[in-house]
């Protein structure tokens, strides 16, 4: 009985805690001109044994009035160039307070790898979507969302936990949701990251069908902002998520350099460059030559450096 007490007193504190840090968070947008959802698509070509990556960016990018509402335009990224973004308009996307509704577009992408990727995620896509106009809420951060409560979703998702974490310096909400299936993930300002297993899908499109060989899956890697700053990353080694693709054929060989008492060694040539978890360079790229120390005069806390060798790139934290 005493136990039983016990457990429910420890409860009601929980539960007073989480309804006090409820009330005083501040909700993010995720509807931002310029935010960018990068991604690395990757693939098995039939018939062979490698994998084939390679970066994708989707970009809010414009507005458009239809039927009378202002909505985002979302876009693919020009790879070739990141301050461009390629004409069709892949998805439209709104936010009204907490709530966040998209609906697709369809558009005929001739460039690949475009075309064949956004072709292998539509394939997943509800067959009732195909509507000239089909909107949907992709995401409910509000109060009233709680746990057990089937949000407006085409998944029909039923919310399972609410948490809150701390990206970047950034204090944002996360929604566990499930479909009794699967588990998805939804983001404060973010949106949706991948759900459980080894396919994810565009935020826009939060679900795949299971894939073989030849098809593109997709996993979201990171966000930015308008002016490249990191808002979420899927890893903490993460720098610049436009960068991952194809970055296993060509990792440094951490032996070349190494970090101790506030110096960072170099057995190779080697370009160190060091940001906070924030992603703000703290140290320029610098040239270390084989052998050389560098030392680093900066405050206490975790930083990220990044080294260049003929190795290729590695990128680690560390603490000082």
């Amino acid at each position: 009985m005493k136990k039983a007490i016990i457990i429910l007193i420890i409860s009601l504190f929980t539960c007073a805690a989480l309804f006090a840090q409820e009330q005083a968070y501040e909700y993010k947008p995720l509807v931002e001109p310029g935010k960018t959802w990068w991604y690395e698509a990757s693939r098995t070509p039939t018939g062979e044994h490698r994998i084939e990556r390679v970066a994708i960016g989707i970009r809010i990018s414009g507005s458009e009035n239809i039927n009378g509402t202002e909505w985002g335009c979302c876009r693919f990224v020009n790879l070739n160039n990141r301050a461009e973004t390629l004409s069709p308009i892949i998805a439209y996307i709104r936010q009204e307070g907490t709530r966040v509704y998209v609906y697709n577009n369809y558009p005929s992408i001739d460039e690949e790898p475009y075309d064949k990727i956004l072709n292998d995620q539509l394939i997943s896509w509800p067959w009732w979507c195909t509507d000239e106009f089909y909107e949907f809420l992709l995401m409910d951060m509000s109060k009233n969302v709680e746990a057990g409560i089937n949000i407006l979703h085409y998944l029909d998702l039923t919310v399972i936990d609410t948490s809150y974490f701390t990206f970047f310096g950034t204090e944002r909400k996360i929604q566990s949701c499930s479909d009794n299936v699967l588990s998805y993930y939804f983001i404060d300002g973010i949106g949706h990251i991948n759900n459980e297993g080894d396919w994810g899908g565009f935020f826009f499109l939060p679900t795949t069908s299971i894939r073989c060989c030849g098809y593109w899956g997709v996993e979201l890697k990171g966000v930015v902002d308008a002016d490249e700053n990191l808002l979420w990353a899927a890893d903490e080694s993460i720098v610049h998520p436009w960068e991952l693709a194809g970055a296993d054929d060509a990792v440094t060989d951490r032996t070349t350099w190494s970090y101790a008492d506030g110096e960072i060694r170099c057995a190779a040539d080697a370009t160190i460059r060091v940001l906070d978890t924030t992603g703000r360079e703290v140290v320029a790229p610098t040239h270390i030559a084989a052998g050389a120390t560098m030392s680093l005069n900066l405050e206490a806390g975790i930083y990220i450096v990044e080294a260049k060798s003929e190795s290729g790139r590695d990128v680690k934290k560390i603490a000082l």
